[in-house]
């Protein structure tokens, strides 16, 4: 009879039910030292020999005679048997009054760890008993030196599995029937309840192999509330609190919907397919507020794992994978996986996919899924119902709905001033979440009012959006102004216009629907051309301080690889990071990716076209600012200008603009002599507004170093020097 799998006893009138879990463990343990001390009668009668350690070394004659026979008890006294049909009626006793205790407590509403661990895993009597043995040494020493006792051998303090059988069985035969639950594919060993342990190289036989609890497991039956330390840092798990909900706006009503297939699922007693549901889009886009909100409703808790952390810990995909499936059924909760998509697009993805299914079929309940790209693997599991489900990013007058609805309160910018945030910062629900309490932390710092201005808004999105590009990419600071810009009326109505862009495209593509006719290309691409020191880099630089946002320049030798595959790889990472963080991102120098595609003779021939598709590719799909800058148009391909939104050359400056280069150059501290002459420099050298920023900075040393102020021997001395170190002719007549 076991209570603790089907109920079968009744709580009868006057049976206390256990206050809690410690009660019923010292129950268990006192049965266990019934079954100890049974055995130790018999035990102690073949080994006695006067010697307190001789059974330890030696047989004796009288087990010998034992061991021969099927029925040890015809060479055993009759006082050592009667003795032990006492403490088989004690152990009968007990079993029954921790039955009877056992359903009290279920019906009072106590929860008993061993009981809901039978319940979960469906165990039997003799593997609840399995259980205790095994639990006995985690709390309790003196189980070591008993075990070892009925062992012949004090080295070997965990039970075996012939001990524990023989504690189990009540027939001569029960051992050899019971022995399977001990199998691989068994519930004990299969979930790792219970681990066999293997002392030699060659093995143990089966009856003689040790068996040691989980660790985990054994947490679980002392009542403690934690998670396996393997992976307790890679998982989070949220109770359900029905007085607050989570947030997720423009999801609501794909929240009802989810929660009525789940609830359609979980009302089908012994469902077939364990529903399994793959949520994707753009980082940030409220794939785990959703999952809340599902479960808020639902009142179920969330274990949630991240499979990337999982993939890269020291317990690998596969076993952490089952190790976090396996908390999930001990807190009954719902299950979130977030970032499977990055753990399959590496190697094995097929095998480590299945593995997930598996164990997802064997312990889960409903799981939720989540990446940013659509499913690409096959989920080749007949038991699975798989349901992949897009979250859109939000339209941009969805996002100003969403800035208002976070800034209520603490901000007076009107839907103006919210439209150009959205045209800068196009954001999900979580981003926009995120950069509003960051701003209102600056607005806080500053006066104490907690207002918010535009920007504290531009530090909050900049602050929570930083691209980690690593060794690809250097964030420039962006220093200089449109008064540092010195080209044509063209060229900067050029650059007006490209600020005007990112300022209005919320506008042009969501009040006025655009955004509905394009599916790709609502990024702002620019190519810079013109021969170096034209001012390309300052433009870009100038570009962002007008619009506030990060400028990211690409360090093109660390992108383009002469490794097959591995400059689309370092792109694809550039322009990912990028996605969410609003940057700029500069090449510069880009000639080495921006040649002509050319008629393939070669391998490397194809593969180089591959390159330059792949980077048009990528700058299509990104929806931030794209800058090329390049010393050569003419080397470009056909089809790659044909994408560019804004094509800006950067001419040689005439003598005009060089000049007012030479009278811009200065900081307002820097002592000038009076016989500085700009206008003959202009005239006298032609020069770009690099060289003149170098001429410039070296006569500033040179002069500060004399302790004097700059005056035209400096200037020329250091004209001089520069057109050295460009390799040209000099004319010392021009210098005197």
């Amino acid at each position: 009879m076991d209570c603790l799998t089907d109920c079968t006893v009744s709580a009868e009138d006057g049976v206390l039910p256990y206050d809690n879990a410690r009660e019923h463990l010292a129950d268990l343990l006192a049965r266990l030292d019934l079954w100890i001390r049974r055995d130790v009668i018999l035990h102690r009668h073949y080994r006695d020999t006067g010697e307190p350690w001789a059974g330890f070394v030696a047989i004796t004659n009288r087990e010998v005679d034992a061991l021969l026979m099927r029925n040890g008890t015809d060479v055993v006294p009759p006082e050592t048997v009667e003795e032990a049909k006492n403490i088989e009626r004690c152990l009968n006793e007990l079993s029954v009054d921790i039955d009877r205790r056992v359903a009290s407590s279920i019906n009072a509403g106590i929860s008993l760890p061993l009981v809901e661990l039978a319940r979960i895993f469906g165990l039997s009597s003799v593997e609840i008993h399995a259980l205790t043995v095994c639990l006995g040494p985690e709390i309790d020493r003196r189980y070591e030196r008993l075990y070892g006792y009925l062992h012949d051998d004090l080295s070997r303090r965990r039970p075996s599995i012939g001990l524990i059988l023989d504690f189990c069985s009540r027939e001569p035969g029960d051992a050899i029937r019971l022995r399977q639950i001990f199998a691989p594919q068994a519930t004990l060993i299969k979930y790792q309840l219970l681990h066999i342990m293997e002392e030699t190289p060659g093995g143990n036989p089966f009856m003689s192999q040790m068996i040691r609890i989980d660790s985990r497991i054994a947490s679980y039956l002392l009542g403690e509330r934690s998670f396996d330390h393997r992976i307790q840092d890679k998982i989070a798990w949220f109770a359900p609190d029905p007085g607050s909900s989570v947030p997720v706006d423009i999801h609501g009503p794909l929240v009802a919907q989810l929660v009525t297939a789940v609830e359609g699922g979980l009302g089908k007693e012994g469902m077939d397919k364990k529903p399994v549901f793959y949520l994707y889009g753009r980082p940030r886009s409220g794939k785990r507020s959703l999952v809340r909100e599902i479960c808020r409703r639902l009142q179920l808790p969330l274990l949630a794992v991240d499979a990337e952390q999982i993939a890269a810990s020291a317990t690998g995909f596969d076993e952490g994978m089952f190790l976090a499936l396996r908390e999930n059924l001990l807190y009954q909760s719902v299950l979130y996986i977030q970032h499977l998509d990055r753990v399959l697009e590496q190697n094995h993805d097929h095998l480590r996919l299945m593995s997930l299914m598996n164990h997802v079929r064997s312990m889960g309940g409903v799981t939720f899924l989540s990446g940013e790209k659509p499913w690409l693997w096959q989920v080749a599991h007949d038991r699975i119902l798989f349901l992949p489900v897009e979250l859109r990013f939000p339209e941009y007058v969805e996002q100003v709905e969403l800035w208002k609805n976070a800034l209520q309160g603490h901000s007076d910018m009107d839907e103006k001033d919210l439209l150009r945030i959205v045209s800068k910062y196009p954001s999900s629900h979580g981003q926009i979440k995120d950069a509003v309490m960051l701003a209102k932390t600056h607005a806080a710092l500053r006066d104490g009012s907690g207002t918010v201005t535009q920007t504290d808004i531009d530090q909050g999105c900049r602050a929570q959006s930083m691209p980690d590009l690593g060794r690809l990419a250097r964030k420039v600071e962006a220093k200089h102004t449109w008064e540092d810009l010195i080209l044509p009326s063209l060229q900067l109505s050029q650059f007006r216009e490209i600020c005007n862009h990112v300022h209005y495209r919320s506008v042009v593509y969501g009040a006025w629907g655009f955004g509905r006719k394009l599916s790709l290309g609502k990024g702002l691409n620019a190519l810079f051309y013109g021969t170096p020191g034209t001012g390309k880099t300052m433009a870009a630089e100038v570009i962002a301080s007008e619009l506030h946002l990060d400028l990211y320049k690409i360090d093109l030798s660390q992108v383009v690889s002469k490794y097959i595959g591995e400059t689309e790889k370092n792109l694809h990472q550039i322009f990912q990071e990028a996605q969410t963080s609003h940057a700029i991102l500069f090449f510069d120098e880009a000639d080495a990716l921006l040649g002509k595609r050319s008629d393939v003779k070669d391998a490397h021939d194809r593969y180089a076209n591959l390159e330059i598709s792949y980077l048009l590719q990528k700058m299509e799909e990104y929806e931030g600012i794209t800058i090329l800058a390049t010393n050569l148009r003419q080397n470009m391909d056909e089809a790659f200008t044909r994408r560019i939104r804004f094509i800006v050359e950067f001419p040689f400056p005439e003598e005009d603009y060089r000049q007012r280069i030479w009278e811009g150059i200065w900081p307002a501290e820097t002592p000038l002599a009076e016989n500085v002459d700009f206008r003959f420099l202009a005239k006298r050298f032609k020069l770009s507004g690099g060289s003149i920023r170098n001429i410039a900075v070296t006569a500033a040393f040179s002069a500060s170093s004399n302790g004097q102020r700059v005056d035209m021997k400096h200037l020329l001395h250091a004209t001089k020097q520069e057109f050295l170190k460009m390799g040209r002719l000099v004319d010392e007549s021009e210098y005197a």
